[in-house]
């Protein structure tokens, strides 16, 4: 088949699978692309309805987008390849096969003919999974059928709330990360006029206490279509089994569900326009702007005031509040009254303010034998910094994990364990990079280096620690002890430069047409910040301006930090491929599977030996 045959087979094989189910190539990538757009159209429609006020226009969409293809591909897609789930299953003991490619494929195509958004939901497994405090957590897990129904109504009612959600809200939200909600506190109190005190919320059981009335009633204030919150109702009433029992559920969003953060978000809404009582008004470019002095990520919350008798009050009204409107109590043992000085924890983050002129390691000096830590001097607040680092109980947390992986491949080889340790140290350590973190970083590489030395120390009992040193360690850019093979290096956090998050602009909406180049220049900005270095994948990036060649979306900040992206060789290595720039395209790590299921090496090679972009037009409609 020559090039032109194979690209009008791609081209018919494309519209065909947009309209037929059962073809297996309706959730290929160009497929889900199409399907992608259509369904980003209608929501930006839904959000001029609902800035609007449109009812009708609301109620219309919203049917169209759910009874819509291209929304139950993208449903069933989600639930069946992305979600961490999806091997989970529910009361019918089905899920997604771990083994065959083409028995999944089967499934997606089996589950999205059999998609019906009107059924009744089946009752929901109960499972426990362990809390740190050692309690245990109840999850409930839908089958994978209804889990499919939360998504295309997710998909369809999320424009709608996320026009009335606040900007203090930061969690289980499109576009916004707990990171957003630090930069949030950062700007709330690193001023020195800045409000000192704080209150801590913890909401106890939130996900199993909220009431179902209070949900329902305020998607029908935002004018979700009646017949959905019927939907939702029908699912937050879903019956409960646990250990083959059957229990009624009249209150609580079960948390497995898909659907059950956006629904947390919803009732706890009303907490946020709340707290607008005891905010505060400042000017920003003319215009007086009303301050909210909560910062809210799902569940957890903190308040700041400007003293404890505020904070008190604080606490006194919202405890009161949330009770009467939503069913929920704080729990009297974790909210707490806090002042700056002597900081809190919040998302694995401690923030606490410093004072400048405080000595921040010991010094000796003749006629005193120790100048230890200065805290109680009375300065003003000028002389105080704010300064956010990762809380001493994550730190501990990720030793224990490391010595727990070290132990586990005692007898493994060497790469075996770099390939382990470097998801871990990477991944904690991007997480906390736009904190103060460099001297944390220092001492858990140290950390690190003491358990992987004794690991090998282990490994060859026998043997002097020079030879030890001239098996596993060579000296790379200065430094004499780095740990690598000839494929692999231990990732050290020390090399990750710390560079401030910057927080989103509350101003552009999600979903609103205005705001599309915002985000995605946003997206852009980000993503090639969690690049690391400025190598080959940085300059690939820029080269393609943050857009996959294959699929043609935006590679996220996301699939940087979870290292979904691959380097793709346009002409294979096996047929004579380069490393050079020109012959390597950044893809997907989805797509980069999908195209090599879809052409062969062989035709690659032929193709770009006749000078053909193949990719360009495999990706084509």
């Amino acid at each position: 088949m020559n090039f032109g045959e194979m690209k009008q087979a791609i081209k018919e094989e494309f519209y065909r699978s947009s309209d037929q189910p059962n073809d297996g190539g309706i959730f290929g990538a160009k497929n889900r692309t199409k399907c992608k757009e259509y369904v980003t159209a209608m929501q930006m429609k839904l959000d001029r309805a609902v800035a609007n006020s449109d009812i009708d226009s609301i109620r219309l969409i919203v049917n169209q987008l759910i009874e819509s293809k291209a929304a139950r591909i993208l449903a069933v897609h989600k639930i069946t390849s992305v979600n961490a789930g999806k091997y989970t299953a529910g009361i019918d003991n089905e899920a997604m096969s771990r083994t065959s490619r083409e028995k999944r494929e089967m499934q997606k195509l089996e589950l999205l003919e059999n998609v019906n958004i009107h059924k009744n939901p089946a009752p929901i497994k109960r499972v426990f999974i362990p809390k740190k405090d050692g309690k245990l957590r109840p999850l409930g897990i839908p089958i994978i059928a209804d889990r499919i129904n939360q998504e295309l109504i997710r998909q369809a009612i999320e424009p709608i709330v996320e026009f009335h959600f606040l900007g203090c809200s930061h969690g289980f939200r499109p576009r916004r990360s707990c990171h957003d909600a630090v930069a949030d506190i950062f700007n709330k109190m690193c001023h020195v006029g800045s409000r000192q005190w704080v209150v801590e919320g913890d909401i106890k059981s939130c996900f199993d206490q909220i009431s179902h009335d209070h949900i329902i009633n305020t998607l029908k204030e935002w004018h979700v279509p009646t017949w959905i919150c019927n939907l939702i109702r029908q699912m937050l009433e879903s019956q409960i089994v646990c250990n083959g029992e059957m229990f009624p559920s009249a209150q609580g969003t079960p948390q497995g569900g898909v659907i059950s953060p956006l629904l947390a978000n919803v009732a706890l809404t009303t907490l946020d326009e709340y707290c607008q009582n005891f905010g505060w008004k400042y000017k920003d470019k003319g215009k007086t702007v009303t301050a909210s002095p909560i910062i809210r990520y799902a569940d957890d919350f903190v308040i700041v005031a400007k003293t404890e008798e505020e904070a008190r009050y604080i606490k006194e009204k919202i405890t009161t509040h949330l009770k009467d409107k939503i069913g929920l109590e704080l729990s009297d043992e974790k909210t707490r009254i806090t002042h700056i000085q002597k900081g809190f924890d919040f998302l694995s983050f401690t923030f606490r303010k410093y004072n400048k002129n405080v000595f921040l390691s010991p010094k000796k000096s003749k006629g005193n034998k120790k100048q230890g830590r200065i805290w109680n001097r009375k300065d003003e607040w000028k002389d105080y910094i704010l300064r956010i680092t990762p809380s001493k109980e994550n730190v501990n947390n990720f030793k224990h994990k490391i010595w727990q992986e070290v132990k586990k491949l005692n007898g493994a080889s060497q790469g075996k364990l770099i390939e382990r340790l470097n998801p871990i140290i990477r991944g904690w350590a991007m997480y906390y990079r736009h904190v103060v973190s460099k001297k944390i970083f220092t001492d858990l590489d140290h950390y690190i280096f003491q358990r992987v030395w004794r690991w090998a120390l282990r490994m060859h009992h026998q043997k002097g620690k020079k030879w030890i040193y001239r098996r596993y360690y060579k000296s790379i850019d200065g430094y004499k002890w780095t740990f690598k093979t000839e494929q692999h290096t231990l990732f050290r956090m020390v090399t990750i430069p710390i560079k401030r998050f910057v927080k989103v602009n509350n101003d552009h909406r999600v979903y609103s047409e205005q705001s599309i180049e915002y985000w995605n220049k946003r997206e852009f900005t980000n993503a090639i910040d969690s690049i690391l270095g400025s190598g080959t994948l940085t300059k690939l990036f820029r080269t393609q301006k943050g857009i996959c060649p294959f699929c043609t979306e935006q590679i996220s900040q996301e699939d940087v930090r979870e290292v979904n992206i691959h380097k793709h060789h346009m002409k294979p290595r096996s047929f004579g491929g380069d490393y050079k720039l020109g012959n390597l395209r950044l893809l997907h790590a989805s797509c980069h599977r999908e195209l090599h299921v879809t052409l062969t090496r062989n035709e690659m090679s032929e193709w770009i030996d006749k000078g053909l972009g193949y990719l360009a037009q495999v990706s084509q409609e």
